[in-house]
């Protein structure tokens, strides 16, 4: 989600990951310039797999920027001190709820069958941003559904056509959620 909003953003020029080895942990901070400024978050993403550590710092990144959290580089903390996970060592990033269920959310495989425009929804309502519209269209090979959503700022749109009007209200969710995660 991060890399998409770097592109489709016109004030966000790059995204970068910043990395630190240590106790057989990884570590990884998400840095954007935005208008110019390397912007960050204070503590890292962790874990003991690079990749991992690497995606954290994307979460967040995403936490920080919705929350208004991030800082200049020179802000970052390194962790000190460690604590102990499943019997490895990592920081315990500071996440609040509302950022947890929407990790979890995008974190879920998209499958046919799902309930999307729930998703879709929920995801709408936990960044406050305002509902997807969903207009319809009779035609001959069944239903035309346009979805409309907001991303950041930008209208993001998924088409689709079905059958049914339920399935292709679904199908047109799906290609909008295709498109944020």
């Amino acid at each position: 989600m991060l890399s998409i909003a770097v592109i489709q953003e016109d004030s966000w020029d790059a995204l970068k990951c910043t990395e630190l080895s240590q106790d057989s942990s990884f570590f990884a901070w998400a840095e954007v310039y935005i208008d110019g400024e390397r912007l960050t978050t204070v503590g890292p993403g962790c874990d003991r797999r690079k990749l991992a550590a690497k995606h954290r710092a994307c979460w967040l990144w995403l936490c920080g920027f919705v929350r208004g959290e991030l800082v200049g580089v020179e802000a970052r903390e390194v962790p000190e001190k460690s604590v102990a996970i499943e019997g490895e060592t990592a920081v315990v990033p500071k996440v609040d709820v509302r950022s947890q269920k929407l990790q979890v959310i995008l974190e879920k495989p998209l499958v046919d069958g799902q309930n999307h425009v729930g998703t879709l929804l929920e995801i709408c309502q936990l960044m406050g941003w305002p509902s997807p519209s969903f207009v319809f269209e009779e035609r001959s090979g069944g239903f035309y559904c346009r979805c409309t959503a907001e991303y950041f700022g930008e209208v993001v749109v998924g088409d689709a056509i079905a059958q049914r009007k339920k399935l292709a209200k679904q199908r047109a969710a799906l290609d909008i959620l295709k498109t944020l995660i």
